[in-house]
């Protein structure tokens, strides 16, 4: 499967596969690959889970469950049939290299990072049924982080055999380790992926193309200590509350 399941997914719009090989208790090979889903061409998704299937004989060469995760993508091959369960097991906490911020001012950032990825989780689950992907970015102060960055990004993505109810969940899950995985740090740019979901924030543009969602802190009344946030999505088919 480390030949064939890349070509499939990389030539899927999903750009995700799934498969089984063998026959028999311990003897079948379950195994998932998935890219990230503002991939525009099918050969940087290609590149990105050959080095996944290929890594991991490398560097675990005697494990018979392995995941492996890249900014772009991530496969997962197992003795086990994970592909039975919608659970987002493998789930792992990795940070960037952006700044930490002052505890001053950190529970701002973390209000304001919670809107945008539920937000952006919101319309991956109901806007993006294809790949049940989402981008998104919020404009901040400047004033509000110490000059530090204006603009939060976000991503979430969830495998899109997943039903939206199931999608849903699986990033309520993700977001809910949060407070306990990434906010203890006051870090400004981390994710949270497993093999069936994940979610990102940095204050930098990580992704390729436009945001699908935009949020904006402040506004008419808004203010430093108690900034307003107003949602605006960038598809007139779909409007946040």
């Amino acid at each position: 499967m480390a030949d064939t399941l890349p070509d499939n997914a990389s030539s899927l719009p999903t750009l995700s596969a799934t498969g089984a090989m063998g026959a028999g208790p311990n003897q079948t090979v379950y195994a998932l690959a998935l890219c990230r889903g503002d991939f525009d061409a099918s050969f940087g998704c290609l590149v990105c889970l050959k080095s996944g299937f290929k890594d991991g004989q490398v560097l675990c060469d005697s494990d018979m469950d392995v995941t492996m995760f890249y900014d772009n993508c991530h496969v997962r091959y197992s003795n086990r049939n994970f592909l039975a369960s919608t659970n987002n097991s493998q789930q792992h906490a990795f940070f960037s290299s952006s700044p930490s911020l002052a505890s001053s001012v950190a529970a701002r950032f973390k209000t304001f990072v919670t809107k945008l990825l539920n937000a952006t989780a919101d319309y991956a689950v109901v806007a993006n049924s294809t790949r049940k992907f989402a981008t998104g970015e919020m404009d901040v102060d400047r004033d509000y982080f110490g000059g530090q960055f204006d603009k939060i990004s976000s991503l979430a993505q969830c495998t899109p055999d997943l039903t939206s109810a199931q999608c849903r969940a699986c990033l309520a899950a993700a977001m809910s380790g949060m407070p306990r995985l990434v906010f203890p740090s006051n870090r400004t740019g981390a994710r949270v992926v497993g093999e069936r979901c994940g979610l990102r924030f940095d204050v930098f543009p990580f992704y390729d193309g436009k945001p699908m969602v935009r949020l904006q802190v402040g506004g008419p009344g808004g203010n430093a200590a108690e900034p307003r946030i107003n949602s605006a999505i960038c598809s007139p088919s779909y409007v946040l509350g």
